[in-house]
This record gives structure tokens, sequence and C-alpha cells, in this order.
């Protein structure tokens, strides 16, 4: 029966994957997904027919769809049903999808307000972009924290992540993505009394983040930050330079938030100055606009209720098809089941006749050779001389043959020698090529290559590094898995560390490990030879809090060869 019903979904499982990879590709180029049936198909077949990976990519997406609708319950429910398929104790668990699934999770929260659950989902989106090595999605999901924590009026967290991704990026060098956050906890700065930080993070936003012109215009869309720049100048009563940010925002920025936070600032602004009159003009300003918005924000609500309302008439009739066609397939089971239970007990019964059958006929037969035996012993008796000369005669002729298979075996197996030491002369010239072309091969080099010789992934490397050349994306790849399979206990003591290390100092581990020279590690890596030796001086401290030289890091590396 399980054959046979494997046989029956065989056909549309490769369509199927298909499908769900086209919705995936739809979902990355960021297209409005509104195929609800479709995703809904995808989730029943691979409930079914799929790994555990196949079924969260297929309610991941499901999650997407819904959201795309404007259907939130509909959305967290299908996350939730996604993160659920996942098997985090497998080794193959996808954990790149289920980071995702947790970040878009906190993204339909944020929109709810429910700010606890959006942090929680934040927290399990970096845990599992973690497990999955992805620094960058780790990273973006802890600083969107920092927006839940806003909204919880807890500025001390805000700066306190805000320090830490700040210091994070510029370690590795991407000074703009750390510009662009410092601008989003000024004004917690600014709250906390802490002016000349908040004065740091301003230079540093506006020389390193890239969204200012020559003229130190913002880009469109950004234009809130002058809202900060004049509480800024507020804070240090320069009311001045106060009054010209806060009119700047009011006068590029033309959505409501601008507009709004301008009045408030003017209206902070010449409060604080006593005067009055503007003071009450503004603020009269930014209350009709908060007016306005609350009458839209209780349409949003009557809206969001509406939708919960059709998502459980929705929900509801799912159930029921879901409950008919489960019954339907419940039917056809157990049709198909009796059947296959009816030919397998017909099946039994023939089998049972023909054995019976079958040990009667050898029965027969037996006595029947044994009365011919006796018949026969008499006249084999009278003709045992003929007979035994005829045994004679066939004992040599298979002697000869025996004789010439062994000669024809002997003369194979001289053969074959010689073929196998040839071969060994060719090995033995082909090393000393490699090896003059590789240049001077270490001692451990040297016990290593009768392991990696046959490798297509370490000829490359061999072939790269006397030249000089850069390994591509796909052969550092390559080399990974090159060293996984060599040097278990080195890529086992590597990948604990992982997290310590970015990508240039994972690889130059890994090929100080393959016995390369600090020259051709940086020809590989495409860095100059003293890179190589500051990076080896950073990954000594982080591995065994010491100092030390590209040399000292290599001879720890070679100590894993096995």
């Amino acid at each position: 029966m399980a054959l046979l019903m494997a046989g029956c979904t065989a056909g549309n499982r490769q369509q199927m994957l298909a499908q769900l990879e086209e919705l995936e590709r739809q979902n990355v180029a960021d297209s409005l997904m509104t195929n609800d049936s479709l995703a809904q198909a995808l989730t029943e077949y691979f409930d079914h027919h799929g790994t555990p990976n196949e079924q969260l990519r297929a309610y991941y997406i499901l999650g997407r769809t819904y959201a795309d609708m404007g259907e939130a319950p509909a959305a967290v429910e299908a996350y939730l049903d996604a993160a659920s398929r996942a098997d985090t104790t497998a080794s193959d668990c996808d954990y790149h999808t289920l980071s995702r699934v947790y970040g878009q999770m906190s993204s339909v929260f944020y929109r709810e307000n429910l700010m606890h659950d959006y942090l929680h989902c934040l927290d399990l989106s970096v845990y599992y972009a973690w497990r999955d090595r992805d620094t960058l999605q780790a990273l973006t999901e802890y600083a969107h924290k920092m927006s839940g924590y806003r909204r919880l009026h807890k500025g001390d967290s805000v700066i306190s992540i805000c320090r830490h991704i700040k210091q994070t990026f510029c370690e590795k060098g991407e000074r703009n993505i750390a510009a662009a956050y410092c601008g989003f906890a000024i004004k917690d700065l600014l709250a906390c009394g802490d002016i000349k930080t908040a004065r740091h993070y301003m230079d540093f936003y506006e020389q390193e983040s890239g969204f200012f012109d020559s003229n130190q215009n913002i880009i469109r869309g950004r234009e809130a930050y002058y809202n900060t720049k004049g509480h800024y100048y507020l804070s240090v009563q320069n009311y001045d330079s106060a009054e010209y940010f806060f009119r700047k925002e009011l006068h590029d920025g033309k959505d409501f938030n601008n507009q709004n936070m301008g009045a408030k600032g003017l209206a902070a602004l010449f409060a604080q100055t006593n005067r009055l009159d503007s003071a009450a003009k503004y603020a009269m300003y930014s209350y009709d606009m908060n007016d306005s918005v609350y009458a839209e924000m209780t349409t949003d609500i009557v809206k969001q209720t509406a939708a919960l309302y059709n998502y459980s008439r929705h929900e509801q009739a799912v159930h029921k098809e879901r409950l008919r066609t489960e019954t339907e397939q419940r039917k056809k089971q157990a049709i198909l089941f009796a059947f296959c239970v009816s030919a397998l007990l017909a099946a039994s019964g023939l089998l049972v006749l023909y054995r019976k059958r079958k040990s009667a006929i050898a029965l027969l037969n037996s006595k029947t050779e044994e009365l011919c035996l006796m018949q026969n012993s008499l006249t084999q008796l009278r003709k045992d001389k003929a007979s035994l000369d005829e045994i004679i005669k066939s004992d040599q002729s298979e002697m000869e043959k025996k004789s010439q298979q062994y000669y024809a075996i002997q003369s194979y197996a001289n053969k074959l020698k010689t073929e196998i030491d040839e071969k060994e002369k060719q090995l033995s010239r082909l090393m000393k090529e490699v090896s003059q072309k590789h240049g001077k091969v270490s001692i451990v080099g040297k016990k290593r290559f009768g392991i990696l010789s046959e490798s297509p992934s370490f000829a490359v490397l061999l072939k790269k590094a006397p030249r000089g050349e850069r390994l591509t994306d796909e052969e550092m790849s390559q080399a990974d898995t090159l060293i996984r399979n060599a040097s278990p206990q080195f890529y086992q003591f590597l990948t604990q560390r992982r997290h310590l290390l970015n990508d240039t100092e994972y690889y130059t581990c890994l090929l100080f490990n393959l016995s390369f020279t600090i020259k051709e590690v940086a020809g590989l890596l495409g860095v100059s030879s003293p890179n190589v030796s500051q990076i080896s001086g950073r990954i000594m401290k982080k591995f065994y809090d010491e100092k030390g030289s590209g040399k000292d890091l290599k001879e720890r590396m070679e100590r894993f060869v096995q």
C-alpha cells in the first residue's frame, strides 16, 4: 500500500516544488503575493509528502501571502505553523528560512503595536540567524529591537543596542551601516543628558551614512533627522539653529510625521523662549493634525475588527472544506486498504496450495530416484572398470584445463604488476611536477598531500597559490567543504569559533591549515602579506589571548592535521 501511494505522489512532487520555488522567487523580489489558494494547496501537499524543511518553506510563503493581503491573524498563524514544522534537531535544518519566519512575524506584531511579542520574535530571529552563520541578518534583526524599545520608552536599551551595533559594524569595515543606525539613538541620548555622545553620533551620521549631498541636505524620506538636530540645538540653547532646522523640516518634509514633529519642535522652542503666541500657534497646528490622525486610527481599528471577523468566517469555510476532503480521503484509503488486504489473502492462499503441491511432487521424484538407483546398482557394478577408466581420463582432462587456467592467471598477474609499477612511476613524476609548481611544500603539506591529491578543489588551490590569484566565492566554499572532509577535528575547532571571525579571518585559518605560506594566503584572499600578518594577530588574540604573527598562527593551525 505504501508503495502504491508513493507512486501516486511522485509525479506531482516536482511540479509542487517548482511552484513553491516560483513563489519564493516572487517573495525575494518583493512582489505583491495574493494567490492564497496556491499557497494553501502547497502547505496541504507538503504536510503529507514533504520534508520538515519543505513544510517550513511552504507555510512561510503562506504567511507572506496573508501578510500582503492584510490578514494579520492568518499571517501569524501561518508563521507559527511554519516554525512548528522546523526540525531544529536535524543537521540540515533550514535556519535561514526559520530566522526570516520570526523576522516577518515580528513585523506583524509591530504593526499591531504588540511590542513585547515583537521583541520576542526578533530575539528568535537573531538566534536562528546566528545558527545559520548569517552575520548581517543577525545584526540587522538585533538593530530592529531599537524600534520596540523606543515604543516602550526604554531609552537606555535603545542606546545600549545602538552602541553595540555601531562598534560591530565599524569593526567589520561597514561604517556607513553603523552610521545609519546611529541616527536612531540621538534623541534618547539627549533625553538622558548625554550631549557629548549625541553630538558625536550626529557628526558620525552626517559624515559616514551617505545620506547627505554636498550642501548637507538629507535625502528624501529622511527629513525627520532635521527634527533630531533641532532638538539637539534646543538642548544646548542655540535657539536660532534649533528654529532653522525645525522650519527646514516643515519645508522639506511634507508628510504628516514631519509636519507634526516640526510643529511640536517649534512649539517647544517658542515656549522655552517665552514667545507664547507662536508657541500656541504651532501647538494648535500639531493638535489639529493629531485629531485628524485619531479619526483615521479609529477607522483603521474598525477595519482591523472587520478583517478579524472575515478571517474567522474564512477559517470556518476552510475548516469545513478540509473536513470534507479528509473524509473523502479516508474513504478512498479504506477502499484501497480493503482491496490490498483481499489481494494479500488471495495471494497467501494460492502460495500455500502451490507449496503443498511442490512438496508432494518433490517427494514423488525422490522415491522414484531411489528406485532407479537400486535397479541400476547391479549394472553399475559390472561396469566398474570401464567407469574407472572414464573417470581417470576425465580427471586428467580437468587437470590440464586447471593447469592452463593457472598459467593464464599468472601471466595476467605479471602483466597487472607491470602496469601498477608504471602507474606508480607516473604518479611519482606527477607529484614532482605538482611540487615544482607549488614551490617548497612543508612537511605538514607532504603528509596531507596523499589525502588531498585526488581532490579537484585542492588542485585549484595549488594552481592559483603560486600565481597569487584570488579565490572566487564558490572556490572558497569548496575549500570549506575540503577541510570538513580532510580534517574534521580542525573543522570542528574552527566552526565552534566562527562567530568570532569575519570571512577573511575564517579563510585565513582554513588556508593555513592546508599548509599554504603567508604570501600564498595573501594572494588567494586578495590582500597584502602585511595584511595577513595583521589578520593573524587579531585571530591569535581572539583564539589564544596572545600576541602573534602569521607564522605563529600558521603553526597553530597546522597542528590539527590528522
